[in-house]
Protein backbone atom coordinates (compact mmCIF):
# COMPACT_ATOMS: atom_id res chain seq x y z
CA UNK A 1 0.00 0.00 0.00
CA UNK A 2 3.23 2.13 0.50
CA UNK A 3 3.93 2.17 -2.94
CA UNK A 4 0.72 3.46 -4.00
CA UNK A 5 0.92 5.96 -1.92
CA UNK A 6 4.70 6.34 -3.50
CA UNK A 7 2.59 6.56 -6.61
CA UNK A 8 0.06 8.58 -6.06
CA UNK A 9 2.86 11.71 -4.68
CA UNK A 10 4.82 10.73 -8.20
CA UNK A 11 1.25 11.67 -10.16
CA UNK A 12 0.75 14.57 -7.97
CA UNK A 13 3.89 16.80 -8.94
CA UNK A 14 5.25 14.55 -12.36
CA UNK A 15 8.71 13.41 -10.55
CA UNK A 16 9.59 9.94 -9.14
CA UNK A 17 9.16 10.06 -5.47
CA UNK A 18 12.91 9.36 -3.81
CA UNK A 19 13.33 5.36 -2.84
CA UNK A 20 14.07 6.60 0.39
CA UNK A 21 10.97 7.84 1.19
CA UNK A 22 9.61 4.42 2.35
CA UNK A 23 11.80 5.20 5.25
CA UNK A 24 9.03 8.03 5.89
CA UNK A 25 7.97 5.29 8.98
CA UNK A 26 11.20 6.27 10.59
CA UNK A 27 9.69 9.41 11.77
CA UNK A 28 6.94 7.13 14.24
CA UNK A 29 9.66 4.97 15.34
CA UNK A 30 12.42 7.00 16.37
CA UNK A 31 9.48 8.67 18.22
CA UNK A 32 8.76 5.44 19.96
CA UNK A 33 11.88 5.63 21.61
CA UNK A 34 11.49 8.03 24.00
CA UNK A 35 9.59 6.45 26.70
CA UNK A 36 10.32 3.27 28.07
CA UNK A 37 10.55 0.19 26.53
CA UNK A 38 7.10 -0.91 26.22
CA UNK A 39 6.10 2.45 24.96
CA UNK A 40 6.44 0.77 21.68
CA UNK A 41 3.76 0.70 18.46
CA UNK A 42 0.94 -1.78 18.41
CA UNK A 43 2.55 -4.71 16.75
CA UNK A 44 0.06 -4.42 13.66
CA UNK A 45 0.78 -0.80 12.77
CA UNK A 46 4.02 -1.97 10.99
CA UNK A 47 1.75 -4.14 8.95
CA UNK A 48 -0.92 -1.10 7.96
CA UNK A 49 -0.61 0.88 5.18
CA UNK A 50 1.31 4.06 5.42
CA UNK A 51 -1.15 7.05 4.26
CA UNK A 52 0.35 10.47 3.63
CA UNK A 53 -2.05 13.65 3.02
CA UNK A 54 -0.99 17.41 2.43
CA UNK A 55 -2.07 20.31 0.24
CA UNK A 56 1.08 20.00 -2.00
CA UNK A 57 4.04 17.97 -2.00
CA UNK A 58 7.22 19.13 -4.15
CA UNK A 59 10.49 17.20 -4.85
CA UNK A 60 13.34 19.36 -5.79
CA UNK A 61 16.01 16.49 -7.33
CA UNK A 62 18.97 19.18 -7.99
CA UNK A 63 18.46 19.48 -3.42
CA UNK A 64 17.75 16.51 -2.92
CA UNK A 65 14.53 17.68 -1.49
CA UNK A 66 11.19 16.40 -0.36
CA UNK A 67 8.70 18.88 1.10
CA UNK A 68 4.98 18.10 1.98
CA UNK A 69 3.25 21.48 3.31
CA UNK A 70 -0.40 22.42 4.24
CA UNK A 71 -2.11 20.45 6.81
CA UNK A 72 0.21 17.43 6.69
CA UNK A 73 -1.07 14.23 8.07
CA UNK A 74 0.76 10.95 8.14
CA UNK A 75 -1.07 7.73 9.72
CA UNK A 76 0.13 4.74 9.79
CA UNK A 77 -2.17 2.30 12.36
CA UNK A 78 -2.80 3.57 15.62
CA UNK A 79 0.35 6.39 14.44
CA UNK A 80 -0.53 9.82 13.60
CA UNK A 81 1.28 12.99 12.79
CA UNK A 82 0.26 16.47 11.58
CA UNK A 83 2.18 19.53 10.61
CA UNK A 84 2.04 22.36 8.64
CA UNK A 85 5.14 21.74 7.04
CA UNK A 86 7.52 18.19 6.52
CA UNK A 87 10.60 18.19 4.60
CA UNK A 88 12.58 15.26 3.89
CA UNK A 89 16.47 16.00 3.07
CA UNK A 90 18.12 13.20 1.10
CA UNK A 91 22.03 12.04 0.71
CA UNK A 92 23.16 9.63 -1.66
CA UNK A 93 19.17 8.31 -2.14
CA UNK A 94 19.13 8.06 1.45
CA UNK A 95 17.27 10.09 4.09
CA UNK A 96 19.54 12.17 6.00
CA UNK A 97 17.37 14.88 7.74
CA UNK A 98 13.40 14.54 8.76
CA UNK A 99 12.55 18.22 9.81
CA UNK A 100 8.80 18.81 10.52
CA UNK A 101 7.34 22.24 11.42
CA UNK A 102 3.89 22.74 13.01
CA UNK A 103 1.73 25.17 15.02
CA UNK A 104 2.44 22.93 17.20
CA UNK A 105 3.71 19.36 15.08
CA UNK A 106 0.90 16.73 16.93
CA UNK A 107 2.31 12.92 16.85
CA UNK A 108 0.13 10.39 18.94
CA UNK A 109 0.30 6.39 19.22
CA UNK A 110 -1.11 3.78 20.76
CA UNK A 111 1.54 1.84 22.50
CA UNK A 112 1.48 -2.32 23.34
CA UNK A 113 0.17 -1.69 26.59
CA UNK A 114 -3.19 0.29 25.15
CA UNK A 115 -1.74 3.89 26.81
CA UNK A 116 -1.72 6.45 24.86
CA UNK A 117 1.38 7.87 23.63
CA UNK A 118 1.28 12.23 22.66
CA UNK A 119 4.35 14.19 21.52
CA UNK A 120 4.39 18.14 20.60
CA UNK A 121 6.33 20.77 19.72
CA UNK A 122 6.60 23.72 16.99
CA UNK A 123 9.53 22.08 15.61
CA UNK A 124 10.88 17.99 15.31
CA UNK A 125 14.18 17.34 13.25
CA UNK A 126 15.15 13.75 12.96
CA UNK A 127 18.30 12.37 11.54
CA UNK A 128 18.35 9.02 10.79
CA UNK A 129 21.94 8.27 10.10
CA UNK A 130 23.04 9.91 13.28
CA UNK A 131 20.28 8.46 15.29
CA UNK A 132 19.16 11.74 16.56
CA UNK A 133 15.79 13.18 17.32
CA UNK A 134 14.95 16.70 18.70
CA UNK A 135 12.00 18.35 19.71
CA UNK A 136 12.29 22.05 19.69
CA UNK A 137 9.65 24.74 21.05
CA UNK A 138 7.24 24.19 23.77
CA UNK A 139 8.34 20.06 23.41
CA UNK A 140 6.34 17.89 25.65
CA UNK A 141 6.06 14.18 25.83
CA UNK A 142 2.53 12.72 27.41
CA UNK A 143 1.48 9.41 28.51
CA UNK A 144 -1.29 8.96 31.09
CA UNK A 145 1.57 7.88 34.06
CA UNK A 146 4.12 10.68 33.26
CA UNK A 147 4.92 13.56 31.20
CA UNK A 148 8.37 15.35 30.21
CA UNK A 149 7.87 19.18 28.78
CA UNK A 150 10.56 21.71 28.18
CA UNK A 151 11.81 24.03 25.40
CA UNK A 152 13.51 21.17 23.76
CA UNK A 153 14.50 17.84 24.03
CA UNK A 154 16.83 15.80 22.28
CA UNK A 155 17.19 12.25 21.98
CA UNK A 156 19.99 9.97 21.15
CA UNK A 157 18.66 6.54 19.81
CA UNK A 158 21.70 4.99 19.94
CA UNK A 159 22.77 6.08 23.82
CA UNK A 160 19.18 6.07 24.88
CA UNK A 161 19.90 9.15 26.14
CA UNK A 162 17.20 12.07 26.52
CA UNK A 163 18.59 15.84 27.30
CA UNK A 164 15.58 17.92 27.99
CA UNK A 165 16.46 21.76 28.22
CA UNK A 166 14.38 24.79 29.61
CA UNK A 167 14.68 28.28 29.36
CA UNK A 168 13.41 31.64 31.67
CA UNK A 169 10.01 31.30 30.32
CA UNK A 170 9.64 27.37 30.38
CA UNK A 171 11.71 25.57 32.67
CA UNK A 172 11.97 21.45 32.49
CA UNK A 173 8.96 19.83 34.02
CA UNK A 174 8.69 16.00 34.97
CA UNK A 175 5.59 15.21 36.22
CA UNK A 176 4.89 11.16 37.43
CA UNK A 177 1.62 9.66 38.03
CA UNK A 178 1.73 7.71 41.26
CA UNK A 179 -0.16 4.11 40.80
CA UNK A 180 -3.28 3.46 41.49
CA UNK A 181 -3.76 0.89 44.32
CA UNK A 182 -5.95 -1.94 43.19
Amino acid sequence: MFNTVLRNLQKSNGQAPPKSLRSLRTIFLCLLWLLPVSASALPEDSEQPVEINADRTEFDNAKQRHTLSGNVEISQGSMRISAELITLQLKDGEISEINGKGKPLQYSITDNDGKPLQASARQIIYRPIEAKLSLLGDASLTRPDRQLSGERIDYDINTAHINAIGNKKQRVKITIQPEKKK
